[in-house]
Formats: structure tokens, C-alpha cells, sequence
């Protein structure tokens, strides 16, 4: 399958910085390392509040870049983040909470249409890797997404 691009499958990538260690092409950087000029958050406000745990850094970025503002990844510093500590304790929920900024971040920038494209295909990806992955600990995993995601839906 040399023929697809799985980069442009990905719900993110790896920045690829320039001789001056910027990569200023990123459409969002995660919020645990973010540093915005008082100016930009002054033009868009701050996070959105409806967001809960996820994707409230991604509505941000959105925002700055409908601004004008721009987006940029810095690899000349470094920063720690110890994912998962406060949704660790309840995996389900915090696929839940994953799932439904998802669903609120595509409400508020896209379509009713998108919101539903996105049910279908992220159902149509996690049943194939339910049924088709040969890890079964993968294959738990995508019934443990699968099940959050018909939660968030009210299936």
C-alpha cells in the first residue's frame, strides 16, 4: 500500500522544523505546552469553557488561525507532559470526553454533515480494527473506543 499517504490519515504529526527550528506550518499544538501572545488571546478570548477535558486546545489554534494568528512549533525547548494522569483512573470516560470534543470541536467549525461523516468513519475504522486486528489487546482497545464513541452518540 506505498500508494497512500498515511500522514494525511493521522489526527496528528510529528512537526518537521526548519534550520531555525520552527515548523510554522502545524494547524495546533497541545495545550500542556502553549505559549500565546496576550495580544492574539485579547483578539479570540480564551479556551471555550463547553470544552471539558479534550480538543479545547485544537478550538483555540482553530480560532488564532481564522484570525490570522499563526500557529508555530518551536523544537529549541523542551517540556514534560505526563499524559493521562487525571483521566487514568477511568479509561471509558475519558474516551467519552475524547469523543464528544471531537463531536463539539466539528459542531461549532464545521457541519452537521461533518459530525456525521466523522460518526461513520470513525465506526467504520474502529469495527475493521475490532474484528480485523490480529493483536488482541489492540483489538479490545478499538471495542473500548468503539463503545465510548455509540455512548457519546446516544446509541
Amino acid at each position: 500500500m506505498g500508494w497512500i499517504n498515511w500522514k494525511y490519515l493521522r489526527r496528528s504529526h510529528r512537526p518537521t522544523p526548519d534550520q531555525n527550528e520552527l515548523d510554522c506550518s502545524v494547524d495546533w499544538i497541545d495545550g500542556a505546552c502553549l505559549m500565546i501572545r496576550r495580544a492574539a488571546l485579547d483578539e479570540v478570548g480564551l479556551f471555550d469553557e463547553e470544552f471539558f477535558i479534550y480538543s479545547e486546545d485544537e478550538d483555540l489554534c482553530f480560532r488564532l488561525r481564522k484570525h490570522g494568528w499563526t500557529i508555530c512549533y518551536s523544537a529549541k525547548g523542551s517540556a514534560r507532559h505526563h499524559g493521562a494522569a487525571s483521566t487514568s483512573q477511568n479509561r471509558f470516560e475519558m474516551l467519552r470526553h475524547f469523543y464528544s470534543g471531537q463531536i463539539l470541536f466539528l459542531s461549532k467549525h464545521r457541519s452537521h454533515a461533518s459530525v456525521f461523516l466523522y460518526g461513520i468513519a470513525m465506526k467504520t475504522v474502529l469495527i475493521l480494527k475490532a474484528s480485523l486486528l490480529r493483536d488482541s489487546n489492540r483489538r479490545e482497545t478499538a471495542r473500548e473506543q468503539l463503545k465510548a464513541l455509540r455512548k457519546v452518540n446516544g446509541e
